[in-house]
């Protein structure tokens, strides 16, 4: 068994693919499949099953993606931890987070970390906040940021608040609501909705005020792609309870308004309470403690 067989099943596994996977690797898909095939002849077992579409874990493939995480991870603190005895800091960084979080500028966030420390390799993996959490629990992640409350972090993570989030309504130029100052749930009845998926920080926050005004979601549209949701919504197939970052970020094309009551979700910088933290994941959680203390 070699450690980039390892790397591979675990590339296949999170991208559900392995031409996407290659790509992420840089590398042809045949190469990647051939040493999946030979990794999986290794443990005799089959650990992925794969269709025309996508390939999906087996129950032996989800036990051998847990542990692989967790030795590759092992594997780049130790090489991070020799460089770093010889005053060098490089590695890999993997961060999770939706764009736009909260008003925190992730692109650029991510640009000045890459400045101050070019050796280290940054990757973005977006996501829900419930997605972010299982991939701090797997480790497939070292730091995210998500709209999290205090009170919903598990034991096993520790986070600082960067924030919050207002969530309004946006919708298609020309619709009625948009001659509003602000709209109420309740004004939300009978109308088509474009939402996050299930597991969405705002999909929860967005379910709980429909129910306390006794509002059933009419559902035309899911997606976590803030990209199709706009097109989607500028369409006019339904509206959408998105944050405001989001909304303002959309540009024009766009009309938002603020809801009553108001819905605001708190921003969070989270990682793993106990985990070892490899040199780059440390300096990167100084780095957004510092930018965060010195926004406040």
């Amino acid at each position: 068994m070699e450690l980039r067989q390892l790397r591979y099943f675990a590339a296949v596994a999170r991208r559900g693919n392995f031409t996407r996977a290659a790509e992420e690797l840089h590398l042809a898909q045949s190469a990647v499949s051939q040493q999946v095939r030979r990794l999986e002849r290794e443990l005799g077992v089959e650990l992925l099953l794969r269709t025309t579409r996508r390939v999906e874990l087996t129950e032996a493939g989800s036990i051998a993606l847990t542990r692989a995480t967790r030795a590759l991870s092992e594997v780049d603190a130790l090489v991070s931890e020799l460089d770093e005895l010889s005053g060098l800091l490089r590695g890999r960084l993997v961060v999770g987070g939706m764009l736009p979080s909260g008003g925190m500028d992730m692109p650029a966030l991510l640009l000045r970390f890459n400045r101050l420390h070019p050796g280290v390799e940054v990757q973005l993996r977006e996501g829900t906040a419930a997605e972010m959490v299982d991939r701090l629990r797997g480790d497939e992640i070292d730091a995210a940021i998500a709209m999290l409350e205090p009170d919903e972090l598990p034991e096993f993570l520790v986070g600082e608040r960067l924030g919050e989030e207002r969530l309004v309504l946006a919708m298609a130029p020309g619709d009625e609501l948009g001659a509003r100052k602000r709209v109420r749930f309740v004004d939300l009845r009978g109308r088509s909705f474009v939402a996050f998926r299930p597991g969405s920080a705002v999909r929860g926050a967005v379910d709980r005020a429909l129910a306390e005004a006794h509002v059933t979601m009419r559902m035309a549209f899911e997606t976590n792609d803030l990209s199709m949701m706009r097109a989607v919504i500028t369409r006019g197939l339904g509206v959408a309870v998105v944050p405001e970052t989001v909304a303002e970020w959309a540009g024009p094309g766009l009309v938002w308004r603020p809801l009553s009551p108001s819905v605001r979700r708190s921003v969070a910088f989270v990682w793993r309470r106990a985990r070892h933290q490899p040199p780059a994941a440390t300096a990167f959680i100084d780095f957004v403690r510092e930018v965060a203390a010195g926004e406040r």
